[in-house]
């Protein structure tokens, strides 16, 4: 399961609560162990729903941004199981992500940015067609560029993701 939004959650807080959520998961974020720092993602895709402001909603993209690069293999997977469950709210942050991930220097970052394009081919389901095809498009643009790359773990993470959002074969080839 790529992440679940708690239904109903959005009648219940108003937007003041958000913020002080936001805020919270944020301090959360910057704990020094890393469990606490994966249950700050995981409560993300509840929030998402929640945010009735572009403020609220940059609070909870920018938490995931921060995750995404974390020095914690758990964390940074995490960020994008469900950075990826709420993608259908941030289409852009995380589209945007994915890409610069994609295009760092460092071979961890671009790993993380072949595990967001998995993560994001498991939630297309749960994503608005006007969106979908859209992430579709920059997940599997985002593999397919990682598909050649020269870390081993990058090349295997993309393989990964090309199963999912892109051609079969192609992914066939590269395990």
């Amino acid at each position: 399961a790529c992440g679940d939004e708690a239904p109903g959650l959005e009648k219940c807080l108003a937007p003041h609560h958000v913020d002080k959520i936001a805020l919270s998961l944020t301090d959360l974020a910057t704990s020094r162990h890393w469990r606490v720092r994966a249950a700050a993602c995981h409560a993300a895709p509840a929030l998402a729903p929640c945010c009735a402001s572009e403020a609220q909603r940059e609070a909870v993209a920018s938490l995931l941004k921060a995750l995404a690069i974390d020095a914690v293999a758990e964390v940074r997977l995490r960020a994008a199981i469900d950075g990826a469950a709420c993608a259908h709210r941030f289409a852009d942050e995380v589209l945007g992500l994915v890409a610069a991930l994609g295009s760092s220097q460092k071979s961890r970052e671009r790993e993380c940015a072949a595990r967001w394009a998995e993560a994001l081919g498991c939630a297309l389901e749960t994503i608005p067609e006007p969106e979908r095809s859209r992430v579709e498009a920059g997940a599997a643009a985002c593999a397919a560029g990682l598909a050649a790359d020269d870390a081993p773990s990058v090349r295997l993470a993309s393989a990964k993701a090309l199963s999912v959002v892109g051609d079969l074969e192609a992914a066939a080839t590269l395990a």
